[in-house]
């Protein structure tokens, strides 16, 4: 909801006649500190309306001491004494406009900001309209931090009449940066009127940005089967990728009684690969059934997209326990599609820590037909500790019935700085000769 000129005109008031009743009140400057007593010796003269005798005594603090303490207090009262003397209003506006740039952090940078605005407002009176675009790019940012900073205090009033009054907000606001603050303090709310809001911007707001942070937000609530049923339709239905694999998310979060079930449905049943990819994923990072498992074991062999296909047989390589491993093993030997085989040997390879893992792997070496799913698992070999791999890749550098599969482990053997495998290399080249 953006401000109109009036009540913008009004903050701007408001602050103005604030400044001298309440923002800086009298200091007691300790005789060892010189610049706060010439820091007050200037405020003073502020107070009194003595311009000229402020601005002598605010230049002698910045110069005297431009790394004191008050050195943005007295820049920022210097500026304002000079506007009050109205000798330059370009000066002035220029004054204040090196402020906001020098001391962004300061506590008058606000203060800096509006008064820039009216003088510039008065410039482009006098006939300077090369100041009117400076002025409305600077009063729409203030709108925003005016509207943010009520959006923040109504989320946390926390009543009902603050709930309406952030949906009544919403409805008429356009900024997107105001409005993703709305979806936010709407999600604070433990309201029905709150979540049912936040599922129809989540499903049919405009801006996909927006809908991202309401399906995010509904996900951290999820707890119950409404929200969960409104996210499945944003899976299914909604027009951005981004949107859609945050809903998948979202439901991740969810109770996992209530949240994997819609996960599973989605890796099966999705039209969209890309989709059912992420539900794979999230049930790999959650699969501590036996159901959970199988489900993942289902789709390695039977979803038509070879992608989806590896997502799933990344998931199995989540498993904490045994059943991971038996299920890759039996995959590793029984898959019809190569390329799903030599991705399940890769996963056996880089875990492979012990001798039932490396003998698994020489079996792969023996007996599978394709020759990179048994250079993948030469890899595997080759990266276990030496005193596992080196034994393995030897033998079957020596023995092994296929030439190819042989170089593949003397090129391995090449890598190591084992002397078991430079004795092996060694008595390879003598046998040629």
């Amino acid at each position: 909801m953006i401000l109109n000129a009036t009540k913008f005109r009004l903050i701007i008031g408001l602050t103005s006649l604030f400044i001298l009743s309440q923002s800086c009140p009298l200091i007691s400057a300790p005789p060892e500190d010189p610049a706060a007593q010439i820091y007050q010796e200037g405020y003073n003269h502020i107070l009194d309306e003595n311009w000229s005798e402020a601005i002598e005594s605010l230049e002698n603090l910045i110069e005297s001491y431009p790394n004191s303490d008050w050195i943005d207090d007295g820049s920022f009262w210097q500026c304002y004494a000079n506007e009050k003397l109205d000798r330059s209003l370009e000066n002035a506006f220029e004054c204040y406009n090196r402020f906001v740039e020098t001391f962004p952090r300061s506590k008058w940078v606000n203060d800096a900001k509006a008064n820039m605005i009216r003088v510039g407002e008065r410039l482009v009176q006098q006939g300077n309209p090369e100041y009117e675009a400076v002025i409305q790019a600077m009063q729409e940012e203030a709108d925003e931090e005016v509207s943010l900073a009520a959006i923040n205090a109504l989320g946390q009033m926390g009543s009902e009449k603050a709930l309406d009054a952030l949906i009544s907000i919403f409805n008429e606001q356009e900024n997107e940066e105001v409005r993703k603050k709305i979806v936010f303090s709407l999600s604070q709310f433990d309201h029905p009127n709150a979540e049912a809001k936040l599922a129809e911007i989540a499903r049919q707001d405009r801006d996909p940005a927006v809908r991202k942070d309401a399906v995010f937000w509904l996900g951290q609530n999820a707890n119950s089967s409404t929200a969960l049923e409104v996210l499945k339709i944003i899976v299914n239905s909604d027009p951005d990728q981004d949107v859609r694999n945050n809903a998948i998310f979202a439901i991740s979060q969810a109770p996992k009684e209530l949240g994997m079930p819609v996960i599973a449905d989605i890796a099966q049943n999705h039209d969209d690969p890309k989709m059912r990819e992420q539900a794979v994923f999230w049930l790999g990072q959650e699969a501590e059934s036996e159901s959970t498992a199988g489900i993942i074991e289902t789709i390695v062999y039977n979803d038509p997209d070879r992608e989806v296909r590896k997502k799933a047989v990344f998931a199995l390589t989540q498993l904490s326990d045994q059943r991971g491993d038996q299920a890759m093993r039996a995959i590793a030997r029984n898959h019809p599609d190569p390329e799903i085989r030599k991705e399940v040997v890769f996963w056996i390879g880089n875990e492979a820590s012990d001798e039932t893992a490396i003998d698994f792997l020489k079996q792969v070496v023996e007996t599978d037909p394709s020759e990179e799913v048994r250079k993948n698992a030469l890899f595997g070999i080759s990266q276990a500790s030496d005193d596992l791999g080196i034994p393995a890749l030897v033998e079957i550098a020596k023995s092994h019935e296929d030439d190819e599969v042989r170089k593949e482990a003397i090129f391995w053997l090449g890598q190591s700085s084992d002397d078991r495998a430079y004795e092996a290399l060694m008595e390879i080249i003598n046998q040629a000769d």
